[in-house]
């Protein structure tokens, strides 16, 4: 999380131990963006971060920071499937990899996802 406060002065972060063992870090930057969770258990070598109602598995550690950076910096995107029932998809570039979560969307976006809806 150094990285991140390096990059970031402004950046909030706040870890907390948890009875398992793992740990459960809120990341924020902008007060109108949600904070990202990270939860680490030291006995995985990836991560799970949540950004409001998405939920992203297996983050290699190595991968926070950029992951975080992508989502401070608006490069990730927002799109709306078009399937019967439709979500929204939140896509986070991360190097060479993009990591993608969604949920269900009922016209409801919040201006923070509105901000990284692909025009």
């Amino acid at each position: 999380m150094n990285d991140i406060l390096v990059r970031y002065p402004d950046a909030r972060i706040d870890t907390r131990p948890l009875e398992n063992g793992s740990t459960f870090t809120t990341v924020s930057y902008r007060d109108d963006d949600p904070a990202l969770i990270v939860i680490a258990s030291p006995e995985h070598p990836d991560v799970q971060i949540v950004c409001a109602e998405y939920t992203f598995d297996g983050i290699a550690r190595s991968d926070v920071a950029h992951f975080v950076a992508s989502m401070f910096e608006r490069t990730a995107r927002l799109t709306i499937s078009r399937r019967p029932w439709r979500f929204a998809e939140l896509h986070v570039p991360v190097g060479g990899r993009t990591f993608t979560a969604s949920r269900r969307y009922k016209d409801d976006l919040e201006p923070w996802e509105s901000a990284l809806v692909r025009g």
